[in-house]
């Protein structure tokens, strides 16, 4: 009974270090590209060329960039959205959520997984700027 833990902790501690070996790897490898802004430069620049959207959050392993939406009849802020962009391993990952508060508040969410090393052009073109925060038309 006593091996049969032994090799369980075994086991899971191996994949743990792997694990933050290859975490380890990665943060290596971002940072010496320059890091993620720098990396996805042509994806945050189309994203910030929204109206009020800023960077969030730019840590080690992802960036967010959010911004408001505006009701053009009462000329106030109605909603929020951000967009995380995130590498992890040999995919690049891009989460978009939205609110809306009009009409009892609505929610949108929405995530793809790239290969990493993915034309930025092709990202460019995928998520057509001028139309990603309407992207559920909420």
């Amino acid at each position: 009974m006593k091996w049969i833990v032994a090799i369980i902790v075994i086991i899971i501690a191996w994949v743990l270090v792997r694990f933050l070996l290859d975490l380890s790897k990665q943060t290596r490898a971002i940072e010496s590209q320059g890091g993620i802004k720098t990396i996805y430069k042509l994806l945050i620049d189309g994203l910030l060329k929204y109206p009020n959207a800023e960077i969030i959050q730019d840590k080690k392993y992802f960036v967010t960039i959010g911004g408001v939406f505006f009701d053009p009849i009462s000329c106030r802020t109605c909603g929020q959205w951000s967009v995380i962009i995130q590498p992890a391993f040999k995919i690049l990952t891009v989460k978009y959520q939205a609110h809306i508060d009009l009409e009892g508040g609505k929610y949108a969410k929405q995530m793809w997984d790239f290969p990493i090393n993915m034309n930025h052009l092709y990202l460019k073109e995928i998520f057509n700027f001028k139309s990603l925060p309407n992207l559920y038309k909420i």
